[in-house]
């Protein structure tokens, strides 16, 4: 049963890292094509 929670949870735990990361890069990207 453990498992069965544990899966989901660090996979949107895992997607939610992904997008920050990933947003930051497009963020530092975007900064950097202005300047």
């Amino acid at each position: 049963m453990k498992k069965l929670i544990s899966r989901p949870l660090s996979l949107s735990l895992f997607s939610l890292l992904v997008f920050v990361t990933s947003h930051d890069l497009i963020t530092v990207f975007y900064h950097g094509a202005n300047h």
